[in-house]
C-alpha cells in the first residue's frame, strides 16, 4: 500500500509532521510506504472562479496544483493534515481545498474512491472544534475521496511534542490503511 500525506502547516517539523511520522510507522509495519509532502513546497494559487475547468479538462492556472494532485491520485491512500489557525483550517489548506472545484467538475480527473484520512490539529480542547470538523469532509467527498476518518487532535500546546495516546492512535490509523 502506497500512501501520500500532505502537511498543510507551514511549520515543517511541527505537530502535523510528528503525527505523520507515526502514521508512516503504522503503514510501514504492514509493508507499505508513505510519502510525506509539505504544501509549502508547492506553489498553489487561489481559485479564480473563472469556470475554465468546467469547459476544459483541468484548471488553467500555471502552478503546482495539477502536479500535486497527480501524486495523490497515484497513491492508494491520502492523508491530509491541517492546523486550525484562528477558528478554521490554515489559509494554505483552504486554498488547496478550494482548488478541488476544478476536479469536482471533471469526473475523469476525480480520485475514484481513494481511502482518505483527515487530521486537524489545534491547541484547543478537542470538543471546541467537534462541529467544525464534521463539515470538513465536503470538499473531499466532492472529488470522490473516500473519507475513512476525521480526527481532531487538540491540546497541542508544546511545540515539537505529541502525547503517547496521539502517537498510538496515529500509528493505528497507519496500520489500518
Amino acid at each position: 500500500m502506497n500512501a501520500v500525506t500532505l502537511i498543510t502547516s507551514p511549520v515543517q517539523n511541527g505537530h502535523e509532521f510528528l503525527i505523520a511520522e507515526k502514521i508512516t510507522e503504522g503503514i510501514e509495519s504492514n509493508g507499505g510506504d508513505n510519502t510525506i509532502l509539505f504544501l509549502n513546497d508547492y506553489i498553489i494559487d487561489p481559485c479564480q472562479a473563472c469556470q475554465s475547468c468546467t469547459q476544459q479538462s483541468e484548471c488553467i492556472q500555471d502552478d503546482d496544483f495539477i502536479e500535486l494532485t497527480e501524486e495523490i491520485r497515484e497513491a492508494d491512500a491520502f492523508i491530509f493534515l491541517a492546523p486550525i489557525y484562528f477558528g478554521g483550517i490554515s489559509g494554505q489548506a483552504k486554498t488547496f481545498l478550494d482548488r478541488f472545484y476544478s476536479i469536482s467538475s471533471n469526473f475523469n480527473k476525480n480520485f475514484e474512491g481513494k481511502k482518505t484520512v483527515i487530521i486537524i490539529t489545534s491547541g484547543s480542547e478537542e470538543k471546541v472544534y467537534d462541529e467544525y470538523c464534521k463539515t470538513l469532509d465536503k470538499p473531499f467527498i466532492a472529488v470522490n475521496l473516500d473519507v475513512k476518518t476525521i480526527w481532531h487532535v487538540g491540546e497541542l500546546l508544546i511545540p515539537g511534542k505529541i502525547n503517547p495516546d496521539v502517537s498510538k492512535k496515529a500509528k493505528e490509523i497507519g496500520e489500518k490503511l
